[in-house]
């Protein structure tokens, strides 16, 4: 088993990662993460009667929808203050298990989870523990090695880059183009212009940014830094390798 150190969330203390495979992990890049582990596992591990929710940033791959294991899925803007409100209005609403997490890894219990005759009381701040120790407890209870745990979920893997000195104005200027028109015009001009990449797009998300889902399944997510002069892109594949090839290429289009 080879170690490294590595971190859930940028505020929180720095913990060993391991590869089972005995092989030395390339560095992680920033939020190129796939959906945090520990929500799944305490979907699997919570009471299924009480319901399953999760609030997590749009920015997070689908892997969380696809997977089935929550009854709820609220996509938030990028930011921990967003997903906790989500949390809070999910509790609102009357839902009973409310989680959130986000891209950095960073986790948020909203609500207490009744796991066996054990209780944990809500935490609904970045926990940089509870993903670790739920992965673990779900990899045991499982009698499964934690890269066989992980494959269990459905194969998306996101990758993040930004095209800097690039001005938050143009950026909107940028966005605000594309979004022109009606849905059937708006599709049209995504279309031509990632078409060679991504394949035809098909839906689009503007909860933060302007976030397009295209019929091959990749996804191209664009989105003015909130606090730098960035422009910031986020792509979803099937491979870890097509979601850097894309990302890429589209930071080339741009």
């Amino acid at each position: 088993m080879t170690c490294r150190w590595s971190s859930t969330d940028p505020l929180a203390s720095r913990i060993r990662r391991c590869s089972t495979s005995g092989a030395q992990r390339p560095p992680a890049r920033p939020s190129a993460m796939s959906a945090a582990p520990c929500a799944p596992c305490l979907a699997a591990t919570a009471n299924p009667a009480s319901g399953r929710t999760v609030a997590t940033p749009v920015s997070c791959n689908s892997a969380v929808e696809l997977s089935g294991l929550f009854d709820v899925v609220r996509r938030t803007r990028i930011g921990s203050p967003f997903v906790i409100e989500a949390m809070n209005a999910l509790s609102a609403e009357g839902q009973a298990t409310v989680c959130g997490y986000e891209a950095n890894g960073g986790f948020l219990l909203g609500s207490a989870v009744d796991v066996g005759k054990a209780r944990l009381h809500a935490l609904p701040t970045r926990d940089a523990v509870l993903p670790i120790i739920a992965t673990l407890v779900d990899a045991r209870q499982q009698g499964l090695s934690l890269s066989a745990l992980q494959a269990q979920l459905p194969a998306r893997h996101t990758f993040s880059e930004r095209l800097q000195n690039y001005p938050t104005a143009q950026s909107q200027a940028l966005i605000a183009h594309l979004l022109e028109g009606d849905r059937s015009a708006i599709l049209a001009r995504l279309t031509r212009m990632f078409g060679d990449i991504a394949g035809t797009a098909n839906t689009i998300d503007t909860t933060d940014g302007l976030r397009i889902h295209f019929d091959g399944g990749d996804i191209i997510h664009l989105r003015p830094s909130g606090n730098a002069p960035e422009l910031r892109c986020y792509t979803e594949s099937a491979t870890p390798e097509r979601g850097a090839w894309l990302n890429a290429s589209v930071l080339g289009i741009l």
